[in-house]
């Protein structure tokens, strides 16, 4: 029985998710402004999480500036006048993105004096952006649905069809002021549609108060900023051929490559980590079912041909993730939805964002705002060692995210 070493010569290593592309980039401030939708910090921190681990050498600054009840005028927080230079404009931001309406079309049918508010107010938000930040590369976002798909509309057409002809607003100013739009109702709309269809009871949980949404909705929405940026699902391809002694990987070097009939070993370094979702959510799981976001979010592929027919154990540092056929290896495999190293690491990052996001809305909102009449220098001192905090958690977040090498083995059953 042959068995190939493969000469690194023959390893290729390229980016499969190349830096170049993607609109944020290192050394980038971001800053998330709006309302409760992203007060609650759900579809800000799935983008971070996504960014982290799909570019683990971008070093990106995040900052939520959501607050729950906020209009283009402001809100609870302060007049749109305080809010911009205390909440967008302190953080120099470089890229930022702003999603405002469910709460300013009030709840009602459309009605021509509150769509006017809006529509000034947005412009004024974007003259004031144009003066204070005029570098930042912005998006508008559309502002989320209303869910009138799961739930009967409380008149015809709806709120959301509101909802609608004010993001075609916000298209229409990004337009005249050259700032990308993201549209988040119609992906979600879609989304509700597709569940609805296959479990109606589930699928209003989705949002369950028809406002704001869960985790699932949340990352259809984060999933949709981040295709926006120009990112992609491809984390790596790995491709080898045991009979022909040939390997390739993109977005991930391989190494230490052997190969027989009857097996291949090799070690892998690098390629992005796949999104970790909570598969135990059943709203998470019914997503996952309707849509084709599982099969567009983690595209990890493994292919590998020249095998002798039969049954291959696939193995990551020991521990077997899955069984294939050598006919299905040979047209190529996807181990970004399987319990891996890999999702892992990646649940690990996640999980360091929201500890990160916690602690600063705990600056901001807790300190920074809650005692922003006391004594100044006191103040000043507390919110600089809560950022200090900060960075402390950043850097874990970023040493959980850099690539670690991992041991593969397909061995025949």
């Amino acid at each position: 029985m042959k068995i190939w070493i493969f000469p690194l010569a023959l390893v290729v290593s390229g980016s499969a998710v190349a830096q170049s592309t993607f609109a944020v980039h290192s050394g980038d401030r971001v800053v998330f402004y709006g309302d409760s939708i992203t007060d609650s910090s759900q579809y800000p921190n799935f983008i971070e999480t996504l960014i982290l681990t799909r570019y683990p050498g971008m070093d990106v600054r995040f900052y939520n500036s959501g607050v729950g009840g906020d209009r283009v005028t402001g809100g609870w927080m302060g007049s749109i006048g305080e809010r911009l230079p205390r909440d967008l404009f302190a953080y120099r931001p470089t890229v930022f993105t702003i999603m405002l309406g469910m709460n300013d079309a009030s709840y009602r049918a459309m009605d021509a004096g509150v769509f006017n508010t809006y529509k000034s107010g947005f412009e004024g938000i974007l003259a004031e952006i144009k003066k204070n930040a005029p570098s930042a590369r912005g998006w508008l976002i559309r502002p989320s649905p209303y869910d009138d798909v799961t739930y009967e509309p409380k008149w015809k057409p709806g709120y959301n069809d509101v909802l609608i002809q004010y993001g075609e607003l916000v298209a229409e100013l990004a337009s005249k002021n050259v700032y990308g739009v993201v549209d988040l109702n119609k992906p979600v709309v879609d989304t509700l549609t597709a569940a609805n269809a296959i479990d109606p009871k589930t699928a209003q949980k989705i949002i369950p108060d028809r406002v704001h949404p869960g985790n699932a909705g949340h990352f259809v929405m984060a999933w949709n900023v981040f295709k926006a940026w120009g990112g992609t699902g491809v984390l790596s391809e790995t491709e080898i051929n045991a009979s022909a002694g040939t390997s390739v990987g993109k977005g991930v070097k391989l190494s230490q490559v052997t190969a027989s009939a009857n097996g291949v070993k090799w070690t892998a370094l690098g390629g992005g980590l796949p999104f970790s979702f909570d598969r135990n959510d059943a709203t998470v799981s019914l997503v996952l079912k309707a849509t084709k976001i599982d099969e567009e979010v983690n595209k990890q592929i493994i292919k590998v041909s020249g095998l002798a027919s039969g049954q291959y154990r696939l193995k990551i540092d020991d521990s077997t993730v899955g069984t294939y056929s050598a006919e299905d290896l040979a047209i190529g495999i996807n181990i970004g939805n399987l319990t891996t190293p890999y999702s892992k690491q990646s649940a690990l990052v996640n999980s360091l964002t929201w500890k990160r996001a916690e602690v600063q809305k705990t600056w901001w909102r807790e300190i920074q705002f809650k005692y922003r009449d006391q004594n100044h220098s006191l103040l000043k001192g507390a919110v600089a060692g809560m950022r200090k905090l900060e960075e402390g958690v950043i850097k874990e977040q970023k040493a959980a995210a850099q690539p670690k090498p991992h041991t593969f083995e397909l061995v025949k059953a």
